[in-house]
């Protein structure tokens, strides 16, 4: 009974870890202060320093590039934060809780107003706020969405970006991947929806065979199960994620065949490939 009491007061505790000490608070509001007056003043050079070297994004914690930070700028001048109410009851740190407080990553909750064509919207909003050198900066929420319904036209969606996929095909592999092409997404176009032929080049009837897909270290495993004769092609498809946050850069994927299966139950395997799973 004695460690059941104790419970809510341990969670209670962890709770407390995990939120912003008050000590920081007083600076958090007045650098948010600062962040959303330049924005509503037009003073960009100043938005782009508070940005700070770091950003949090797709790709997770790294350095802001110039190309970057030029990237982000020009999402923010066409839909700025020009007020912020905090409400600090709602921030948490999703670091781990060893960490010193003024070094962690923070999510910073609250009402922010965006202006677009002169009229104002506030809604609810979060976004990532860190210290660095004793002095709060801030990446800035994920502006995507607007970005694309703004900028991207007909012309982007017709357009083919096969040369953002790079093709394996190992002489030695009994499929070669041919025909390939990428279109964006239209109901979410950081995705690009990827055709393509596999042509059979042996001389056995293919039963089944798995793709993947791979980028950066990530990956997507595609198995299906699809009879192609000796010289005969079958068509298929995917989706290739383009970016997570479209100024995180666009990334490349990478297209092979893992292994095959024919009908006569003989494999062939990419060398360095362990085998998927069978479905």
């Amino acid at each position: 009974m004695i460690f059941l009491l104790a419970l809510p007061a341990a969670s209670q505790s962890m709770a407390d870890r995990a939120r912003l000490p008050d000590s920081l608070v007083p600076s958090l509001k007045a650098r948010l202060d600062e962040y959303t007056s330049a924005q509503r003043e037009g003073k960009w050079d100043v938005v782009a320093l508070m940005l700070g070297p770091y950003g949090r994004g797709g790709t997770g914690t790294h350095v802001i590039s110039n190309a970057h930070r030029e990237c982000l700028i020009d999402q923010m001048k066409a839909l700025p934060l020009v007020a912020f109410t905090y409400q600090g009851q709602y921030e948490f740190s999703t670091e781990i809780l060893s960490m010193p407080p003024g070094n962690r990553w923070w999510i910073i909750r609250g009402e922010g107003t965006f202006r677009f064509n002169g009229k104002d919207q506030t809604e609810k909003l979060s976004f990532s706020a860190y210290r660095y050198n004793g002095q709060w900066y801030f990446t800035p929420p994920n502006m995507d969405s607007y970005w694309e319904k703004a900028h991207l036209t007909d012309a982007d969606f017709a357009a083919d970006y096969a040369n953002e996929i790079v093709i394996h095909n190992s002489p030695k592999c009994p499929i070669e991947i041919t025909e390939l092409h990428a279109k964006l997404n239209k109901d979410y176009p950081s995705l690009r929806n990827l055709t393509f032929k596999l042509l059979n080049r042996s001389k056995k009837t293919v039963k089944s065979y798995t793709l993947r897909l791979y980028v950066n270290g990530g990956d997507e495993i595609y198995g299906a199960p699809g009879e192609i004769k000796p010289g005969e092609s079958r068509d298929d498809k995917m989706d290739s994620s383009r970016y997570v946050y479209f100024c995180d850069g666009i990334s490349k994927d990478n297209l092979i065949v893992d292994d095959v299966e024919f009908t006569d139950g003989t494999e062939w395997d990419r060398p360095d490939h362990l085998r998927s799973p069978r479905w």
